[in-house]
């Protein structure tokens, strides 16, 4: 069985956040500036290679003040983007000595938390140095998060403070992981297999209760007969029906599937999610227009209660990040974690 080796990081800038004013989408440009210092070992070049659940979408936006949101788009296509960028700060330090290596880019993603006082940028990739026939053997996998604070950050500068944190990783290891080298393909096919699940691939879903995040991902929720009502608090109580009429309240439960709508379920509360390319992401962030899960269901069970907008920046949820846990500021979740099912961003 292969290994990979997994490097979590967690930097911290201090930089001020550039204010936004619009609710469509907010292109974020990466600086043409060069490098300053090698790598400790030799990189002859760097290739990208996205294999990001959708490479059209690198974040999503809540504006604090009012239920509004955007989204974050490259300046380019993506591979392009990120290319452009990687050529041009590191050119000064390629060495033809070193080895050629491949980025697989899995995740780019922007978040803020809900004051929209701090930026967080998330990165992940597998690292592959070049072995014969045109194949890449896996060195490690970075997982990095960027956290950005004051009044005037800008998504771009918390983006290549990511990428230098790669960087580094990248020239500090050149041991292979893996046994068996891979082309560009094989390596982009292998980092998206979490992506081949029913739950992406499926466009119906079964009505019921997904018991787990395992459920959840095989479209295959194993409490079909339910009942859900809302107490005093406004937290979502989930009941299973039985033979006899009688209802037994789930205690444990990842989400639910009502008349076509799924919902993530956490802290009692209801959160509408939907796919977007190969990602599940929570539909409050979704344009109106495009938005698959309007939130019928939850509309009508909410009633009158004192909060019935699905989409509010009330219904904000915290991301979970291992690295960040115990942190004042935290990032606003804007999707699900495809490896783990939880909130991230």
């Amino acid at each position: 069985m292969n290994k990979c080796i997994t490097i979590a990081l967690l930097c911290f800038v201090t930089h001020k956040l550039s204010a936004q004013q619009n609710n469509t989408d907010s292109t974020v440009s990466l600086s043409s500036s060069t490098a300053a210092a090698a790598p400790a070992i030799p990189i002859a070049s760097i290739r990208i290679a996205a294999a990001l659940p959708d490479t059209t979408t690198i974040g999503y936006i809540g504006q604090p003040t009012r239920n509004a949101a955007y989204r974050l788009i490259p300046e380019t296509a993506f591979t392009n983007w990120l290319q452009t960028f990687v050529n041009s700060k590191y050119k000064n330090v390629f060495d033809t000595t070193g080895r050629p290596l491949v980025w697989v880019i899995k995740n780019v993603s922007i978040s803020k938390d809900s004051t929209g006082n701090t930026v967080f940028v998330r990165l992940k990739a597998d690292v592959a140095s070049a072995a014969a026939n045109k194949k890449y053997s896996l060195t490690g996998t970075v997982d990095t998060v960027i956290m950005a604070t004051g009044a005037k950050a800008k998504y771009s500068l918390a983006v290549e403070e990511a990428i230098q944190a790669l960087f580094i990783v990248s020239g500090n290891n050149n041991t292979p992981v893996s046994t068996e080298p891979l082309t560009v393909n094989e390596l982009i096919s292998r980092a998206q297999q979490v992506y081949n699940i029913p739950a992406i691939k499926d466009s119906i879903y079964k009505r019921g209760v997904y018991s787990t995040f395992e459920e959840f991902k095989n479209n295959s929720p194993s409490i079909a007969n339910t009942i859900i009502k809302v107490n005093d608090k406004g937290s979502a109580l989930l009941y299973q029906q039985l033979a006899d009429s009688t209802s037994k309240e789930i205690t444990s439960a990842w989400g639910i599937c009502m008349a076509g709508e799924q919902y993530a379920y956490t802290e009692g509360q209801l959160i509408p999610i939907e796919k977007s390319g190969k990602a599940i992401i929570i539909s409050r962030f979704q344009k109106p227009e495009v938005r698959r899960n309007q939130a019928i269901y939850w509309r009508n069970l909410m009633g009158n209660t004192a909060d019935t907008n699905p989409f509010g920046r009330s219904q904000n949820k915290k991301a979970k990040y291992k690295a960040l846990s115990g942190k004042k500021e935290q990032p606003v979740a804007t999707s699900i974690n495809m490896e783990t099912g939880e909130l991230l961003f």
